[in-house]
């Protein structure tokens, strides 16, 4: 199954991903978001006597050298290089202006040794389940390292970073897509689920002013990184926290969770399921894991 889940920041999205069938291998690309996420999985996981047993990898550490059989979660973060001088400028005099350097340094690294993890565990036979985390980050890595491929090339020709023509975007008819499907394609075939999860971003359209043709927003949002996601998605989630209003769960039996914000899950956009289909387009799941998907399937009749 190749699942997108998307919702803002804290709408339990990760933690609903990380509920899918293990092992499974966690891409932290967002740092800080693993360790924010897991612990609902844990506490669920305790509940029902199968405490999870976590491996936290360090930053480039050989995933191929990983023993499977010891662990349910395995999370690897993988960093950009932070590259100080992008994010506070160099003061050329002191006080009166500040230069941003245009070279990009790094990435490619980054997106080369992201794809080879993940086809190295997805040829692991015990690995169920690869977690991009987010999918939203994974696609700025891949068009960003794209571009310092084509900021080589301009250096290696003896072009100074400083030149007018010194490229600092890619065209739209320019981006890497071919990459980006080709990965989703890769670990699809190897019989894996691919989780990915997504932020939302406003869709913009445009219209005719007294000034001329303006962009606005639409009111509307859509999962933001790779566009053509959706398109390969067997599902997609939309995954959002609300407070709880009801007062009961059971006739005399005191909600605890009352008038506090919970984690739900909708089927959204897309859902090629068996049993499920389009028609579950809008639809709750009873709990906002991957149990509660498989519950719902069996309610429907699915498998």
């Amino acid at each position: 199954m190749i699942a997108s889940l998307w919702g803002v920041e804290g709408s339990g999205k990760s933690s609903t991903g990380l509920s899918f069938p293990k092992p499974l291998f966690h891409l932290e690309l967002d740092i800080g978001g693993f360790e924010r996420a897991v612990w609902r999985v844990e506490e669920v996981a305790k509940k029902a006597g199968t405490p999870l047993r976590i491996k936290v990898c360090g930053v480039k550490e050989d995933v191929s050298q990983i023993d499977w059989s010891k662990w349910d979660i395995v999370s690897k973060p993988y960093v950009t290089p932070i590259q100080l001088e992008k994010l506070m400028g160099i003061q050329q005099q002191a006080g009166v202006s500040v230069r941003f350097p245009r070279e990009i340094r790094g990435v490619k690294e980054t997106w080369q040794e992201l794809v080879s993890d993940m086809v190295t565990v997805g040829q692991v036979p015990l690995v169920r389940t690869i977690m991009q985390d987010s999918a939203t980050q994974a696609w700025w890595i891949c068009h960003t390292g794209f571009l310092q491929e084509k900021q080589e090339i301009q250096i290696a020709n003896k072009m100074k970073t400083t030149d007018p023509l010194f490229r600092e975007k890619l065209q739209p008819v320019e981006f890497p897509n071919n990459r980006m499907r080709d990965l989703i394609y890769a670990i699809g075939s190897m019989g894996k689920h691919l989780v990915m999860t997504h932020y939302p971003k406003d869709i913009y359209a445009n219209k005719v002013t007294d000034k001329g043709i303006e962009s606005y927003a639409t009111g509307e949002v859509t999962p933001d990184g790779f566009k053509h996601t959706v398109t390969l998605d067997d599902l997609v989630l939309w995954c959002y926290a609300e407070v709880d209003k009801r007062k009961e769960i059971l006739k005399g039996v005191p909600n605890p969770d009352y008038n506090k914000p919970v984690p739900r899950t909708r089927i959204s956009l897309k859902c090629g399921l068996r049993g499920l289909g389009m028609k579950a387009v809008g639809l709750e799941l009873p709990t906002p894991d991957y149990a509660g998907l498989m519950e719902l399937q069996s309610m429907m009749g699915g498998e």
